[in-house]
């Protein structure tokens, strides 16, 4: 397996080419599949050249996982904003964000498909210690905005674990979806079992 290197932009310049280049990921997979996908087709979907990517990254794989990172993380704070400004109440704001994800899944369903099916060993390159760090930081705003007890003691661990069943959820309605239920269908369990999940800590 190729070495995953990526090296983030420190100008707005290069910051444009970089962005460039992860804009030009899907449409690239989308024509040649991800087996024929190279660094210099995905180069000239993004109008720039070879040596431009090889500035940020090793290979395919690497604009690959940037990819998914960068999607995850915007998604993520359009979460976190959210959790701070929601009026709603618990119920209505939990399931906001449940949908959120699930959209967030289903969005991106044939690269998440890609990435399980050929280099799943490879996608702990995706800053998942960042994301579950504002993940937690989204679960106390969340509890503090709709006046929500938070545990003394782990919370951490509940955190990662509400968290661990959602997601899992997400990958199993992208890898293996029920046709006999929809998305809403799918929003209202998870919300019942957070629910219930609370409740009971």
């Amino acid at each position: 397996m190729k070495e995953i290197l990526i090296k983030k932009p420190k100008q707005k310049r290069s910051q444009a080419k970089f962005d460039a280049i992860l804009d030009a990921l899907p449409a690239t997979i989308k024509l040649y599949g991800f087996k024929k996908t190279t660094t210099a087709k995905i180069a000239l979907e993004a109008n720039v050249g070879m040596s431009t990517v090889y500035d940020y990254f090793s290979c395919k794989e690497a604009i690959f996982v940037s990819y998914l990172d960068d999607r995850l993380e915007q998604a993520i704070d359009d979460v976190s904003y959210h959790a701070i400004h929601s009026t709603s109440g618990p119920q209505e704001t939990m399931k906001a964000f449940i949908r959120a994800g699930l959209n967030f899944a289903n969005q991106h369903s044939g690269l998440i498909r890609v990435a399980l099916s050929e280099f799943p060993n490879d996608l702990d390159k995706i800053n998942l210690v960042r994301s579950r760090e504002k993940i937690k930081q989204i679960g106390i705003d969340f509890a503090l905005s709709q006046n929500i007890p938070l545990p003394a003691e782990n919370l951490s661990l509940m955190i990662y674990s509400l968290t661990n069943i959602i997601v899992s959820f997400q990958i199993r309605s992208v890898i293996a979806p029920e046709k006999d239920l929809d998305d809403e269908a799918i929003v209202d369990e998870l919300t019942k079992i957070v629910s219930l999940y609370t409740e009971l800590v």
